[in-house]
């Protein structure tokens, strides 16, 4: 036994079983869907307010303009490590120096690239 079922908007729902089944799944989905209503949070946010967005201050905006200078050193350090280390010319040592100060780097450039986004967001 099939039933199809039309529930509006040209949506038809094809439901296994008969009429009497149908009815019966369906106010079972209405008793959940309210109470899937009445456990949701109720917005109580005031739909005109707008978050005012803070300017940068004239040491920020110094520094935002700072910061990208040096993330644009570290790229370049970064890459000159990188290539350093791919050249396969160095002992041990010097691979290990290279590795930590890699490491260096990227931990600074993350940092400084996290600042710059706080900043620009400001902006």
């Amino acid at each position: 036994d099939q039933t199809f079922a039309f529930e509006g908007d040209g949506y038809i729902k094809q439901f296994p079983g008969n009429y009497t089944d149908y009815k019966i799944w369906q106010e079972e989905n209405a008793k959940n869907a309210n109470k899937a209503d009445s456990n949701k949070i109720t917005d109580t946010r005031d739909p005109n307010f707008k978050a005012e967005k803070k300017k940068r201050s004239f040491k920020e905006e110094t520094e935002f303009k700072n910061l990208e200078k040096e993330i644009a050193a570290l790229e370049t350090q970064k890459a000159s490590l990188t290539d350093k280390l791919s050249s396969g010319d160095t002992d041990f040592e010097a691979i290990a120096k290279t590795s930590k100060d890699l490491e260096n780097v990227i931990e600074q450039l993350e940092s400084k690239e996290l600042r710059w986004l706080e900043l620009d967001e400001m902006g």
